[in-house]
């Protein structure tokens, strides 16, 4: 069952506060023989949940000051429609689950029909952390954070409503061992041929993410901007030789300090696979022996290289 453990409740002036969805959700993009005609390729996921069941273990030392939400539009957590929204009209994607830009406000559906509702405060669910505010089925840790039909062109929109003065928000993967397949653990090799080095194909070279933080919680304007790539990315691959990494969503690195949300207490986030610019797609370039190497490649590339790879998402920490 999903546990909180609370410790002592801490002021706002503090700060302390750390916020671990101790779910390891496996990314696994499987290329289909064809492709689709919504998408570069079809991918279908494992998802490793290292509890039972769809539980999972939340650990807040002052659990009132931050809520989870997700996004309505991402589809129904726990079913088979949780498959991410995408951009109405978009080349690739999803066809059922689509947030019209062009309207204002900004419009989202999760139906074939066009059933389209504007984006307000009450589109964003509330993942509960205890067990016994919910009945199964409903939103929770597990199946909010369920990317196993994530696929190229599909967004997962999610919100942190925070308490704190300042906030810090860390997404963290790892690839070593069971957690992770990278393009050096096949038989022949695939890899990046870049200014005379090379290094394995990892998945998280696709995978992205945006995050504001806004005083208001309908989320509109942050869905629009994610889909017309207006924001920073920050989950950019780094192609070193780690076997995890963490990415600082809000707050800076240099100093190690978070941004101000006394006024802002709203945080949006959204987690997704392939730029609409195909910024983040590959094409081949040869074989030398075990080793297949590709390039960065906007304009001719795909996704085909990432077929079989895995990371796991193994925490998002908010301090």
């Amino acid at each position: 069952m999903l546990q909180i453990i609370k410790g002592n409740k801490m002021s706002v002036r503090r700060k302390k506060i750390e916020l671990i969805f101790a779910t390891s959700v496996a990314l696994l993009a499987v290329v289909t023989a064809g492709v689709s005609t919504f998408a570069w390729f079809q991918a279908q996921a494992d998802v490793n949940i290292e509890t039972s069941g769809d539980s999972a273990t939340i650990t807040v030392s002052a659990p009132d000051m931050v809520k989870f939400y997700y996004f309505k539009g991402n589809g129904n957590p726990g079913t088979s429609e949780y498959t991410g929204y995408s951009k109405s009209g978009a080349a690739y994607g999803n066809k059922t689950n689509l947030v019209n830009t062009a309207t204002s406000p900004t419009q989202f559906k999760t139906s074939t029909i066009d059933d389209y509702t504007s984006i307000t405060s009450s589109s964003w669910g509330l993942i509960k952390k205890d067990s016994s505010d919910r009945t199964p089925g409903e939103a929770s840790a597990a199946n909010c954070f369920d990317f196993s039909r994530m696929r190229v062109g599909c967004y997962y929109s999610f919100m942190i409503e925070t308490s704190l003065a300042t906030t810090k928000v860390d997404i963290n993967y790892d690839w070593s061992g069971g957690n992770g397949i990278t393009g050096d653990s096949f038989g022949t090799k695939r890899r990046v041929n870049s200014n005379s080095t090379s290094y394995p194909i990892n998945l998280l070279m696709a995978i992205n993410g945006y995050c504001v933080a806004t005083n208001t919680n309908d989320g509109a304007g942050f869905i629009t901007n994610s889909l017309n790539s207006s924001l920073t990315d920050k989950i950019t691959y780094s192609g070193d030789n780690q076997t995890s990494s963490s990415y600082r969503l809000l707050g800076t690195t240099t100093p190690d300090a978070g941004e101000i949300t006394s006024t802002n207490k709203y945080i949006f986030f959204t987690i997704f696979m392939g730029m609409p610019d195909k910024s983040d797609a590959f094409s081949y370039v040869s074989t030398d022996g075990d080793y297949q190497y590709y390039q960065a490649d906007g304009t001719y590339g795909n996704y085909s290289v990432f077929d079989g790879l895995k990371t796991t998402l193994t925490s998002i920490l908010v301090s």
